[in-house]
Formats: structure tokens, sequence, C-alpha cells
């Protein structure tokens, strides 16, 4: 095999002519435009609450997510990513699967806010699927939000809202500019008061039921799932009373099969979802940063 010769100097094979004028060539520029202003953009985030969501996942290892709500007007409150035990058998649904059919589950779903596609966030995000029909082990497995049930933080967030609103609660995150000219003006950008924020409600439809209000049934047995159940822990929180219901979902292929893992809370005006892709059961995984999250929001 012959070798190029090197260059004079040179310690190596290489062609005999000199540098590269690409290494050498002053940079060129391409394009170029003159900034331009972008639109404000007036959300209804709380910062003392959107910068403690973000702290109080700081430590999580793995992937999380935690949403949080005002019930009374449908303001999205906080929304934040992380970087990167229910304790009873999960049968007390499923032994209702021959009272329930498939299309009232997605309807009470439904009524919750999940699958929801007329929400008024003001920005792109999921809500959840719940098919209208099934029957046998795959509408046994529906009846516990696993199989094809798909919800995701915002729609649980929505969830615990609504069931403390006592109806069907329409999330809000970006509003719309004052005077409808798609620019918000320096004062316009401040926080808007609760009246500025509520929502419209969504017309009635008659495949949603609605609640019977914050002491409906679903309301008395999240509040019991503090006094007596696994949330206990949530008891302590200052401030009023809590309800919470926290729950698991198996997910892929591999075998044991990981668990995702949730948590809601709602306290006074505030509902809150907290949810652990890789986790144990809601309490153990979700409850410590929910705790957090709400021992914080009440200094």
């Amino acid at each position: 095999m012959s070798r190029v010769p090197a260059p004079a100097g040179g310690s190596g094979p290489g062609p005999a002519t000199g540098a590269d004028p690409q290494q050498t060539s002053a940079p060129q520029a391409l394009f170029s435009a003159e900034p331009k202003a972008g639109t404000p953009v007036v959300t209804t985030l709380n910062v003392k609450l959107q910068n403690l969501a973000e702290s109080v996942l700081a430590d999580q290892a793995g992937a999380a997510a935690i949403v949080a709500i005002r019930p009374s007007n449908g303001g999205v409150v906080a929304a934040a990513s992380g970087p990167g035990s229910n304790g009873y058998d999960n049968t007390a649904f499923i032994s209702q699967q021959a009272a329930v059919p498939q299309d009232d589950l997605a309807s009470a779903a439904a009524s919750l806010g999940i699958s929801v596609d007329d929400q008024q966030l003001g920005a792109p995000a999921f809500f959840g699927t719940v098919p209208a029909s099934a029957v046998g082990t795959e509408h046994a497995a529906f009846m516990i939000g696993q199989g094809k049930v798909l919800v995701s933080p915002p729609s649980i967030a929505t969830v615990a809202a609504s069931v403390v609103h006592g109806g069907l609660v329409s999330p809000r995150l970006v509003l719309p500019a004052p005077g409808g000219s798609g620019t918000a003006s320096p004062k316009a950008q401040a926080a808007p008061s609760p009246a500025a924020q509520a929502p419209t409600a969504p017309a009635p439809t008659a495949h949603a039921p609605t609640l019977a209000g914050p002491t409906s049934k679903a309301a008395d047995m999240m509040r019991a799932v503090v006094i007596s159940g696994h949330a206990g822990f949530l008891a302590d929180v200052p401030g009023g009373p809590v309800l919470a219901k926290t729950g698991t979902a198996e997910y892929g292929t591999e075998l044991p099969l990981k668990t995702h893992a949730w948590i809601i809370a709602a306290q006074g005006d505030l509902a809150v979802a907290v949810f652990v892709e890789d986790g144990d059961y809601g309490s153990v995984s979700g409850g410590p940063t929910l705790k957090a999250f709400l021992t914080g929001a009440a200094g």
C-alpha cells in the first residue's frame, strides 16, 4: 500500500497542499433579520405555586409531573415536570363491571373532565381517552383505569377540581388578551382577578351527568382516604380538610410490569395531581411530593 507524502514538517500522511481554505476563511452571514418583539401572554399561573411545584420535583430521579388547578375558576396555577401504598386490592370497581356498562363509565369520566375535548386551556394538552365500548375482561380492566384507558396530569387534576366544584371544571392556562387585539398591555400582564379568570361553563351534555356538589359521595370517599385510608399522612397539612385518592397503573411489557404512580388531593380552592412514571404505590411515590406542595402552598 502506498502513502501520500506528508508536507514538510508534517508528521503523518496527508495532501501536500496548503491549509483547508474553509478553516481559515472568515465566517459568512447566510441570513439576518431584525428582531421583532413577541406578543405578551397572560396566564393563570401563580408565580409562588409554580416555583413551589418545580422545587418539590427537583429531587425526583425519574419522570414526574405536578398540576394544580383552582376549582372555583379552572385556573391552572402550577404545571411542572421533574428532571427526569394503596394497600387494597384493586377489585372494588371490577366487582361492579356487570352493573356499570362501558358507556356509563365513559360518561362518568367525561363528567369529571377526562377525554373532554372542549377544554378552554388555551394551549395544547392531552386530557385522556376512555373507550365508549368494551366487554368482558377488557371492560373489567377499564373499570380500574387499565388497558386502553389513558389519562394525563392535567386531566387527573381536573378530576380532583371537578369533585370539589361539584361539576365539570374547564381548566384555563392562557387567557385571551384584553380587547381581543392579541396584544396585552403591561398592566394586563399582572395576575388577573379571579373574576377575570372565571371560565364560561360548558353547556351540559346528555352523556355527562353532573355531581351533586362538594359534599358528593366522591368527595366523601376522598376525605375518608385521608381520615382512615392510606393518605393519612396528609391529615396534618396546615389549612382546611384535605381530600385525596391514590392510584397505580401497570404499563409496558417487561415482567414484572412497571407501575405508574398517581395521587390527587384537594384542599380549599386548590386541586392537585402528582404523577411518577416509574413508581410504587401512589402514596409512597407521589405522596411526599404532594404533601410538600400543599404544605408550601399553605405557608
